[in-house]
């Protein structure tokens, strides 16, 4: 780049000299008025940068203690002692509304290495909704920084990510030296990148063949509010909302971050302006797959760097490589990002992954159901709603909310099986209600069942025998709801074979199992013996419901223990020949 005097408006620009502006009245000591403020109001205001102004490369160092106000960052720009520089906000509320490519004197993108590499550039980001940059000197140094300004914000992160996606599809290197994009694609738990504010000392807005025209701030304001207005932020949104990254450096990729780390050393150096990046790899490559501690880090990592190929032709840095080395592990150490392989594995496994809404809700409902038997066989479930609430929410330790997302498995009003009495002379009361008129003195049984349900046959009909229980949970004829059994859980449901006939009756369980408004097939009859799916102790099914659940108790158990609750799919069958024997 030609760095030539330029005259404009009667004003001579030096490129290597701060600028007085006569025109625009412009001193370093004036107050800024709010247009100016409104600008400085875009950059995030911790974690700044600063260094001693200097025409040689500044010694930034970062100021974490105190965030800057528009009008202190705006002082400290335009002191003629010191240099400043900001970051992004971090975190998913981190946004921002322009982004910033940075291109190295001594980058093979350069316009002095390569003329149509910013054109290439420009054209890329073209296609994601960014069309017009605003070109600036960086320093004395004569790197560039092209600013893309924004109308709206980003969240920071993405859109690094749709940055660097962009321009690695072009075939471009990201990286330190080379090429730099602002926001960066970071680690997590780590800050941003920073960068210097522009048109500080040795810094010019540049035309359109890379010359200083000038280094107003108003009138760079106002082309960058001009800039930001062009963007097409509707496509700019779409890809941003899409952009995702992939992270090598979890426990799942170990491998195949030890595979680029050792094919990235294996070519050394190829260029100049590697020796940050070369740095980096080789300490995480000794501290992960090495498992070195930190002070051998530093000292292996020296004669790493040294002999890998291409440092003597490339390296620029060889009379300070110690010193750099010894500073990355310093900072590095502090931070604690790098740990060994093995321990990165020991946490993944020390942390895994919380159960899902789905899971968790299977587990309430299953400690509901057994908060209910137990209840219910210990002849202790309550009548009232809120008594009954505060029983089954201390024994299947849930809460009361999470308990109402499941009413229909214990609230009075929601259970289709109704009330329980043992009073058979109203029995025909409470059938006379139903939609399905059935008498008790005279229902048919199927012949098949009949051993099984304690029936006998009279002629061509099978007719229960036994006193029953009715379960029927609802306001049926004035019966109460949810009276008390003390035998086996509450039964709502027997299981029907054929279309007309239902079963009314089981010797076994002292209860009467009513269906009179469901025709379903049994694939479970009471008296088989069953297990769990996924377990290996042995049930006998002694009820069934009429939502097609079974109920089940344990067999050949040490201690007593309530029965369970099964759906149709959580049984494995093992034996029914048992039935008839019962």
């Amino acid at each position: 780049m030609n760095d030539r005097p330029l005259r404009e408006e009667g004003i001579v620009l030096d490129p290597l000299k701060p600028v007085f502006n006569k025109q625009d009245g412009e001193c370093h000591s004036k107050s800024p008025d709010q247009f100016i403020l409104n600008w400085f109001d875009h950059f995030h205001k911790w974690d700044f940068i600063t260094a001693e102004a200097t025409e040689g490369k500044p010694k930034w160092i970062t100021i974490k203690k105190f965030p800057l106000s528009p009008e202190t960052l705006y002082g400290r720009w335009q002191s003629s002692s010191e240099l400043v520089g900001v970051r992004f906000k971090s975190g998913c509320e981190g946004t921002t509304s322009y982004a910033l490519v940075d291109i190295d004197i001594g980058s093979q993108y350069h316009p002095r290495q390569d003329p149509s590499a910013i054109a290439a550039i420009t054209r890329a980001l073209e296609t994601i909704g960014i069309y017009q940059h605003v070109k600036v000197r960086s320093s004395f140094s004569g790197g560039l920084h092209l600013y893309f300004p924004l109308a709206d914000n980003f969240n920071c992160y993405k859109l690094a990510v749709a940055l660097q996606q962009t321009l690695e599809r072009l075939g471009l290197q990201i990286q330190p030296g080379q090429l730099e994009i602002f926001p960066n694609v970071k680690a997590p738990r780590s800050n941003y990148q920073a960068h210097r504010l522009p048109l500080q000392l040795g810094s010019f807005v540049l035309d359109s063949d890379f010359q200083p025209v000038y280094n107003s701030l108003p009138r760079f304001i106002q082309t960058w509010n001009t800039v930001a207005e062009q963007q097409d932020l509707t496509r700019l949104t779409e890809v941003v909302a899409e952009a995702t990254q992939t992270r090598l450096s979890c426990s799942k990729d170990l491998e195949e971050w030890e595979r680029r780390l050792e094919a990235s050393l294996a070519k050394g150096f190829t260029k100049k302006g590697q020796t940050n990046q070369l740095i980096k790899e080789v300490c995480i490559y000794l501290r992960v797959f090495k498992e070195l501690k930190w002070d051998e880090v530093a000292i292996e990592a020296y004669g790493v760097i040294t002999s890998l190929p291409g440092y003597q032709e490339y390296c620029g840095h060889r009379q300070e490589i110690k010193k750099r080395i010894q500073d990355w592990v310093k900072t590095n150490q502090e931070s604690n990002r790098y740990y060994p392989a093995s321990n990165r594995l020991k946490v993944v496994q020390k942390r895994p992954k919380a159960p899902s809404n789905e899971v968790r809700s299977e587990n309430a409902i299953e400690r509901i159901k057994q908060a209910i038997a137990y209840l219910t066989e210990s002849g202790t479930l309550p009548s009232g709603v809120k008594a009954r609430q505060v029983e089954i929410c201390k024994i299947a330790r849930c809460s009361a909310s999470t308990l109402r997302k499941y009413n229909e498995l214990w609230h009075p009003d929601f259970q289709i099986k109704g009330c329980v009495t043992t009073d058979l002379a109203r029995l025909s009361t409470i059938l006379a209600t139903s939609e399905e008129q059935v008498s008790p003195a005279n229902h048919v049984v199927p012949t098949c069942l009949a051993p099984l349900l304690g029936c006998v046959t009279t002629g061509g009909s099978t007719v229960s025998t036994d006193t029953a229980t009715v379960s029927k949970n609802e306001k049926i004829a004035g019966i109460q709801v949810n009276q008390t059994v003390t035998h086996p859980p509450l039964l709502s449901v027997g299981g029907v074979c054929g279309s007309e006939e239902t079963i009314l009756s089981n010797n076994r369980t002292d209860q009467l199992i009513l269906d009179h408004t469901h025709k379903r097939s049994v694939k479970f009859p009471i008296g088989s013996i069953v297990k769990k799916q996924g377990e290996q102790e042995l049930l006998r099914i002694t009820a069934i419901n009429l939502d097609g659940t079974y109920w089940a108790k344990w067999l050949n158990a040490t201690v007593p223990r309530v029965s369970i609750l099964l759906r149709e799919n959580e049984i494995e069958l093992i034996d029914n020949t048992s039935i008839s024997q019962s």
